[in-house]
């Protein structure tokens, strides 16, 4: 009698996504270069995007702050204008307590004075087909400051427009990214 596949006769698993319930969409890794541009508009099955970066670093030694901007027509420009997103933040670091923050601003803050340390991030893009609704992202940071402390941040963001959602960018201001790499995932 010849053994049956997998563990008690059980048929060996599939591989699966690395995130449970995600599917992978697109991956890359960026050097030396303005921005991170992740256009979504061959994505339109899933109604919910995760954006995954990775030690994404900025080529300033000195720091360097960095935001992430969504575009709702491919990319070909993206929401920058005062007061184009609302936002509540939650941080803190070994060196200090917990802080909250809100309000408006121009971009989807995500980090101050990032180190050569880098930063990673994961972006939730909510319902982003939708252009009848504001769309909602959630993002969790975590950090080396140039001081040096090692931050964690959540946020929780709207845009103040009904758009639809079809590309995010990732930039340091001032300086380009150093190295990083990213992953998009899709789930409904």
């Amino acid at each position: 009698m010849q053994p049956k596949p997998g563990f008690l006769g059980f048929p060996k698993p599939s591989p699966v996504s690395p995130i449970p319930g995600l599917v992978l969409l697109a991956r890359g890794k960026v050097a030396n270069v303005a921005s991170l541009d992740v256009v979504m508009t061959e994505f339109t099955a899933y109604k919910n995007k995760k954006l995954k970066v990775n030690s994404i670093s900025p080529v300033t030694a000195g720091g360097a702050n960095l935001a992430a901007f969504v575009s709702a027509n491919g990319g070909a420009s993206y929401d920058s204008g005062a007061a184009s997103y609302m936002y509540h933040d939650i941080g803190g670091s070994q060196s200090t307590s917990v802080s909250h923050t809100s309000g408006t601003d121009n971009s989807i803050f995500l980090a101050s004075s990032v180190s050569a340390q880098g930063a990673s991030i994961e972006l939730e893009m909510l319902d982003t087909p939708n252009a009848e609704v504001n769309p909602k992202f959630f993002a969790r940071v975590l950090y080396r400051d140039v001081s040096p402390n090692m931050i964690s941040k959540l946020y929780q963001v709207s845009r103040l427009a009904a758009q639809k959602t079809d590309a995010v960018q990732i930039a340091f201001s001032g300086t380009n990214i150093a190295s990083g790499t990213w992953e998009l995932y899709g789930y409904n």
